[in-house]
């Protein structure tokens, strides 16, 4: 079971504190993979940053439109764990590669 949500800004909305103010847009924003939030001072991976507003989006779906939105700090540390994360699975992949 999923529930569809509407990704529209995603890329351009910081997932910490909600400003789209100075973030990538247009076809010119599609080639900036980092950006920084001028408003909170986060740095952001585009990528990562769409989908933790995804995340966001689904999460408040599923508890009936409350928002329930995580610090700047959470956001932080949930942003290093995922890049960790995809660090070490690109690792795997390398090493699948390399030996095969």
């Amino acid at each position: 079971w999923f529930e569809e949500v509407n990704e529209r800004y995603s890329t351009q909305t910081c997932s910490c504190c909600g400003s789209r103010r100075d973030s990538p847009k247009g076809r010119a924003g599609l080639g900036i993979r980092e950006w920084t939030c001028f408003e909170c001072g986060i740095t952001h991976d585009r990528d990562v940053n769409a989908a933790l507003n995804i995340l966001a989006l689904g999460h408040e779906r599923l508890v009936g439109g409350i928002t329930a939105s995580l610090g700047c700090e959470d956001v932080k540390e949930e942003t290093r764990y995922y890049i960790n994360e995809l660090d070490r699975l690109l690792g795997v992949l390398q090493f699948i590669i390399d030996h095969t």
